[in-house]
């Protein structure tokens, strides 16, 4: 089988994420003044269900998973470890990222495990459950592959594009992000960029990961970050 085949493009996933959100939106009879995207509410009705659980601690963590009705997930009830199938299309998460300071990743894990159930129910990718002729190298591949699509898929759904862009004509006159070396930003801009983050939903790392993606950004020499600062960091002002 060749894994390439399994792929959908970004460009795809973001049609895909977009309007998903369109039709959410219609459907939910939302305002699209909100952009704050109710994922919760969208996964209930693709027929998805939500559980939280203590989950076991794995290698990789893992803080969420969507059920395939078979599987054994390892959770921890009244201080012991129980091995529990869940139903199949059951979302169960980490009750720990129902902390309120967890409230972007939380988000973001339920659109990521609303993308999986995307993914596989429309056969993008295969079910690596059933009997296909895969070695565990291609299982590896494939799941590696899926995983990004996924990640990818979350963010279009979480942070669409056109959202995304009233974000910035709203709140930074239209203009891109601009970032000094690979991340850095000045105060004024990394506090137009929390507003933002906290507006949509997501957190301050998942934000600047999607305005790169969609090229929301321009890039400048870290040598004028200093320059442009009101602060001149080799003045003794001593």
């Amino acid at each position: 089988m060749n894994m390439t085949q399994c792929c959908v493009s970004y460009k795809e996933l973001e049609d895909i994420g977009a309007n998903l959100v369109r039709d959410f939106y219609r459907k939910t009879d939302t305002d699209y003044s909100l952009m704050f995207v109710d994922v919760e509410t969208m996964a209930l009705m693709m027929g998805l269900k939500i559980v939280y659980e203590d989950l076991v601690p794995d290698v990789p963590i893992k803080l969420a998973f969507l059920s395939n009705g078979y599987d054994e997930i390892q959770v921890i009830r009244d201080g012991l470890v129980e091995s529990v199938v869940f139903p199949k299309k059951t979302i169960v998460v980490d009750l720990r990222l129902k902390d309120n300071d967890n409230i972007g990743r939380l988000r973001f894990t339920i659109a990521h495990e609303i993308a999986h159930h995307f993914l596989i129910k429309h056969k993008f990718f295969p079910d690596t459950d059933m009997n296909y002729d895969l070695s565990s190298d291609e299982i590896d591949d494939l799941m590696y592959q899926e995983e990004k699509q996924a990640d990818r898929l979350a963010s279009a759904i979480l942070m669409p594009k056109f959202f995304m862009k009233r974000l910035l004509d709203e709140m930074n006159s239209g203009n891109p992000i601009i970032i000094y070396g690979t991340t850095t930003t000045d105060i004024e801009t990394k506090c137009i960029l929390i507003k933002m983050s906290e507006l949509i939903g997501v957190s301050y790392t998942a934000l600047l990961i999607r305005l790169k993606e969609l090229y929301m950004v321009e890039y400048h020499d870290f040598s004028e970050y200093f320059s442009s600062s009101s602060i001149d960091i080799w003045r003794d002002d001593d």
